[in-house]
């Protein structure tokens, strides 16, 4: 089996595009804290592909705000009920409730986080991309790292970014607003805005019962129907604002040289989060980690605490498997980005995806790797999207439910035999109670 398993999350969202030849975007799941390059995106770019470098370590930054860790709890939520349901342990109807729940609370925060995020890219990217110097100079280096690539095609590769900013709806003026503080008060200023936003208290309690009786018609499936509450804030577009204008006000009064620890409480101040919301405002942005309630998010966590600091593995591309042409994203999306997997087309070899060489033959949960923690995550993930996309009737509602590991393997995930033949089996086997049970959740 080739490489083209289409790997799409339903609760992710993808990056802007680094060339017009393609459709095909690199996908971040934040509750899976992974990584997709479609080959069309590699094909597409070549050996300039290291110029995603700059989304991808932007975007892996916003997973460890408070947002980012709110969809890996409500994915590990929707897994483990899934797993019981499909072992048998927890009752359908209740089950299905639960799974719908948190569903509807993943897709609330993909618009809302989606809608932040995004327009802080393009901010970011149109901002990078007018940058001749830095651009020339960064060109310069990568092609000499490269070795075979072209300082043109890199050049284009950026400049392609830059244009990528959306034009109307919430996000072009949004990423207007993030554009014109860059432009004012400079990066720190835009990265204290960007992770303060998106890193509300969170507010935990009863995540494993959650609140989810839905007031839509049976068989269909309301976004405003009650979903688990994991943030203190849901509307993060709109603090967001609040946080674009006090961040401008409070550098507008004490300047661009104000300490950014000093700049970040100072606005968790002016927008009114509490100070006893279990986060700790002197704490630079992007601070989920000290929030108690997500102290065990392994899957998260692990990766961005493990990242070196001497760019080890671009001394050592041959013992983590890093394939050639790529090493230079992979090195940044592990390193900088703290992301725990990455799927891409792995030349020469099994398999098509790379989990973090930093953490993966960790342990993390009951004396289990973290590659064999995410692996289980990932493949329970994406059974439970197409049994949502059964009971949805969605286009794509009648994917096989077929092992998505072995679909990214030339031959299977376990070598001689499927490792997850045996949950395949049962999914199968249980798959139109499952999707009845769904459809009326």
């Amino acid at each position: 089996m080739s490489f083209e398993y289409p790997f799409h999350d339903r609760h992710g969202y993808p990056l802007p595009r680094a060339s017009t030849d393609t459709d095909a975007r690199a996908e971040v799941s934040p509750g899976l804290n992974a990584l997709s390059v479609p080959p069309r995106v590699h094909d597409a770019l070549e050996g300039a592909i290291g110029v995603l470098q700059f989304p991808v370590v932007f975007a892996g930054h916003r997973s460890r705000t408070a947002a980012g860790a709110a969809f890996r709890l409500h994915k590990r939520a929707l897994g483990r009920t899934v797993r019981a349901m499909i072992d048998g342990d927890d009752p359908l109807e209740a089950g299905a409730r639960r799974v719908r729940g948190h569903d509807r609370a993943l897709t609330a925060l993909q618009d809302n986080f989606g809608t932040v995020t995004r327009a802080g890219l393009h901010a970011f990217l149109s901002w990078l991309a007018e940058d001749e110097a830095y651009v020339d100079w960064y060109a310069n280096t990568y092609a000499g790292n490269a070795g075979q690539t072209d300082e043109g095609a890199i050049r284009e590769a950026i400049e392609t970014l830059g244009r990528g900013a959306g034009r109307g709806g919430r996000v072009a003026s949004l990423a207007a607003d993030y554009r014109a503080l860059l432009d004012r008060h400079g990066l720190g200023a835009f990265e204290t805005a960007m992770d303060v936003a998106l890193d509300p208290p969170l507010s935990i309690d009863g995540i494993g019962d959650p609140p989810v009786e839905s007031k839509a018609a049976p068989g269909r499936h309301s976004a405003g129907a009650d979903a688990p509450r994991v943030l203190a804030s849901r509307d993060l577009r709109e603090r967001a604002e609040r946080v674009l204008d006090a961040v401008t006000d409070r550098a507008n009064t004490a300047g661009v040289d104000v300490p950014l620890a000093t700049l970040h409480g100072d606005v968790r101040a002016a927008i009114g989060d509490p100070e006893d919301g279990g986060l700790a405002p002197a704490t630079v942005a992007g601070s989920w980690a000290t929030q108690s309630a997500v102290a065990d998010l392994p899957l998260l966590a692990d990766p961005h605490a493990a990242r070196p600091f001497d760019r080890a593995a671009r001394d050592h591309q041959d013992s983590v498997g890093y394939p050639t042409g790529k090493a230079w994203l992979m090195a940044q999306a592990f390193e900088a980005g703290g992301f725990g997997a990455v799927l891409y087309r792995r030349l020469g070899g099994d398999p098509n995806w790379l989990v973090s060489p930093y953490v993966a033959s960790d342990a993390v949960h009951d004396s289990d790797s973290y590659a064999a923690v995410w692996e289980r995550a990932f493949v329970t993930d994406q059974l439970a999207a197409s049994l949502l996309d059964r009971a949805d009737d969605a286009r794509g509602g009648d994917r096989a439910l077929d092992c998505p590991l072995c679909a990214l393997s030339t031959d299977t995930c376990g070598g001689d035999a499927c490792a997850f033949a045996d949950r395949i089996a049962t999914v199968r086997d249980r798959a139109p109670a499952l999707v009845d049970a769904l459809a009326s959740g």
